[in-house]
């Protein structure tokens, strides 16, 4: 079965009638909750227009024209994974019902607009599948009900959205790059206190010491499960002695899972400290 007819199959009931790939209609009922289409031609479009103010769920293949978007007043999830756009609509921060928003594997989208932070009732954003993740506009932290901020990154100069600990909701995000600007330190992740599953801390060389780096209060995220620590290479023995130090601050609660720990010197290899036995512990992960 086609991916996206099966996405669809599994989030809707055989009752609640869906369009075909080709454009075609499954039934005559215009009142329609859930849609799938390839392409927007003419005579789609028209069609589109005709049910947009029913429509809950959408499913596309292909970029939609800006003017058509505002149509989908009441849409609750769009889904436009691998659907080959290069810009995504302003309009999009029209739909003010909005709850799930996927752009994953859009290779040629460099950016969201910051019309997206006007959808105040988003609760998942997934942005995966990303050589180069587009750029996240900088006022996210409006959207105080985001649960899932789905997205992943090996970029050491990736810009995390400023104040992301004013969303108190949050419960998904696989990354926190640290940053030394306004907004962006490693303080910000003290304020999420639902974190769940995993979670991702690059650029540590760059909090100043245990007092800063217990500000994230890895002790009290309970549900966090596997932890990833990394710091970018550096030859300053000041530096080393920094690392300890920021680890010492970052240690977790007894009952994780999984650890690993990149870019950072031991100099003392003192096996009792945390780390060394919560990585014996896991039997998986590693320290170098």
């Amino acid at each position: 079965m086609h991916d996206l007819v099966h996405d669809l199959a599994c989030s809707v009931s055989k009752s609640e009638g869906f369009m075909n790939m080709d454009g075609r209609t499954a039934d005559d009922n215009l009142q329609v909750r859930h849609l799938a289409i390839e392409s927007i031609g003419e005579e789609t479009r028209k069609d589109i227009k005709e049910r947009a103010s029913y429509l809950r769920t959408l499913f596309l293949r292909r970029s939609i024209p800006d003017e058509i978007l505002p149509n989908f007043k009441h849409l609750h999830s769009l889904k436009l994974r691998r659907a080959n756009i290069k810009e995504l609509p302003t309009s999009i921060g029209e739909l003010k019902h909005l709850r799930y928003l996927d752009v994953s594997n859009n290779h040629g989208l460099t950016t969201l607009p910051e019309s997206v932070c006007k959808l105040y009732n988003l609760q998942t954003l997934r942005i995966l599948g990303y050589y180069r993740l587009p750029r996240i506009p900088r006022d996210l932290q409006f959207l105080i009900c985001l649960r899932h901020l789905c997205f992943r990154t090996d970029c050491n100069d990736f810009e995390m959205p400023p104040k992301i600990g004013t969303l108190s909701c949050l419960q998904t995000l696989p990354v926190f790059c640290v940053s030394d600007k306004e907004g962006c330190r490693i303080d910000e992740l003290g304020k999420l206190k639902n974190l769940k599953g995993e979670l991702q801390i690059r650029n540590l060389e760059l909090v100043s010491g245990k007092t800063e780096a217990e500000y994230a209060d890895m002790a009290g995220k309970l549900n966090i499960y596997k932890l990833h620590y990394h710091w970018k290479s550096t030859d300053s023995s000041e530096s080393n002695i920094n690392d300890e130090s920021v680890l010492e601050g970052l240690q977790p609660h007894e009952k994780l899972k999984g650890l690993t720990i990149q870019g950072f010197r031991d100099r003392t290899k003192n096996s009792h400290k945390w780390y060394y036995k919560t990585i014996a512990k896991s039997g998986k992960k590693r320290c170098t």
